[in-house]
């Protein structure tokens, strides 16, 4: 081999590992950025019934309907509260700031209702109300997204009112 092969060799698998890198460590964490930028922080979002011009979640599916929670627990825990529907899909999954999913519970596995989560940092103590699911964040910020699966338009007004009844508040660490 020349040794010109031998640099074009050198400099492929050096910008490939570059490449590599952006698009695991960098993008991901830019487009969570952008997302968490636009929501408030430590507070309940209610999104309406997707259709063909929602983009708020890449692809949502028109038969879900989301409520999100861009949090901060970098300062304070958060205690996440929802009614769970009976007899409906109903999720919460939590991802931490480079789109990672670290957290998924649906409403076939709760055990109490309402549903009680409470997001710490990692490494953190908390004093937990009885039935809380505690949830420890790789990284201090994050979104935390709830999935109500709708039937038929005639559950809306349900869907909603579950979603009002949804609520965050900010905690103390130990």
């Amino acid at each position: 081999m020349t040794p010109f092969i031998i640099i074009a060799i050198i400099l492929f698998l050096v910008s490939a590992v570059i490449a590599h890198f952006i698009t695991l460590a960098v993008i991901p964490r830019q487009l969570m950025k952008k997302l968490m930028d636009r929501l408030p922080v430590n507070a309940i979002r209610r999104e309406r019934r997707p259709d063909a011009n929602s983009r708020g979640v890449v692809q949502p599916s028109p038969d879900l309907v989301y409520t999100n929670v861009n949090y901060d627990v970098s300062k304070a825990p958060i205690l996440f509260t929802s009614p769970v529907p009976a007899n409906c899909y109903w999720s919460v999954s939590i991802f931490q700031d480079n789109t990672d999913n670290f957290f998924v519970i649906n409403d076939r596995q709760i055990r109490s209702n309402p549903f009680q989560l409470m997001l710490v940092k990692r490494g953190k103590k908390v004093d937990a109300p009885e039935n809380t699911v505690v949830v420890q964040s790789p990284t201090n910020k994050g979104i935390l997204l709830v999935r109500h699966l709708v039937t038929s338009d005639d559950k809306m007004d349900e869907v909603k009112a579950i979603q009002r009844q949804a609520a965050v508040e900010i905690k103390q660490y130990r």
